[in-house]
């Protein structure tokens, strides 16, 4: 998880493909508000092409 191209951590993402059809809704769901702006867990936030930058954090999620 580090800037500017931070990914979950290997042991999130195999707790979360436990409920792999759930947390891809929830992913999906989040990318569609469209964000105008984005702040990451480790601090580093977009006021430019946000949906764009959530997009690609939450890939692994959305595949």
């Amino acid at each position: 998880m580090v800037a500017p191209n931070g990914r979950a951590p290997l042991y999130l993402r195999a707790t979360v493909k436990i409920k792999r059809n759930e947390a891809a809704a929830a992913a999906r769901r989040i990318v569609d508000f469209k964000p105008r702006f984005v702040i990451f867990s480790q601090g580093q936030w977009y006021a430019e092409d946000a949906a764009e930058r959530l997009t690609s954090s939450l890939d692994w999620k959305l595949e």
